[in-house]
């Protein structure tokens, strides 16, 4: 049982192990955690700290297999807080979709407990890894004498 909101996801992926067979690298992470779904805002702390902001429509209805809802899920990203009166949140490239189900006596309200799958935004992975690439692109290599045998010595 974890709490998510308090430890930065870094600090998670350090003292869980992610998924088997999921992620490629990266890794994901499923953690249980108390509910937050409805009953508390994802963000806390104060500005330049570490906070959960959500993405798009706050929360989402899960519909089983009846279409009949059992819970509801939201997307979340973690980043800092900036001082006010500009509370933006600049991005850290965690995200995390929080799926809580509804309590089994009538599907009013959210259960106990949260599955929480936490992982880096392949958005974030792949705007570093062009940023990289870009870098060694614009830098001039010099080439080894013995890779292009056919061109002429140079002077």
């Amino acid at each position: 049982l974890a709490d998510v909101y308090s430890v930065a996801p870094e600090k998670l992926a350090e003292w869980y192990a992610p998924a088997p067979g999921a992620g490629g690298g990266d890794g994901i992470w499923y953690l249980i955690c108390p509910a937050r779904c409805r009953h508390r805002a994802a963000a806390a702390g104060a500005p330049g700290q570490g906070c959960w902001a959500s993405e798009a429509s706050a929360v989402r209805p899960v519909r089983g297999p009846v279409g009949h809802g059992v819970g509801q899920s939201r997307a979340l990203s973690y980043g800092a807080r900036t001082a006010a009166p500009w509370t933006a949140v600049t991005r850290h490239g965690w995200c995390m979709v929080e799926l809580a189900i509804d309590k089994q006596d009538g599907g009013g309200g959210v259960g106990e407990f949260a599955l929480c799958k936490l992982f880096r935004s392949p958005r974030n992975a792949a705007s570093t890894t062009a940023a990289s690439a870009s870098r060694v692109s614009s830098c001039k290599r010099k080439a080894a004498a013995d890779n292009h045998p056919e061109a002429p010595p140079s002077v």
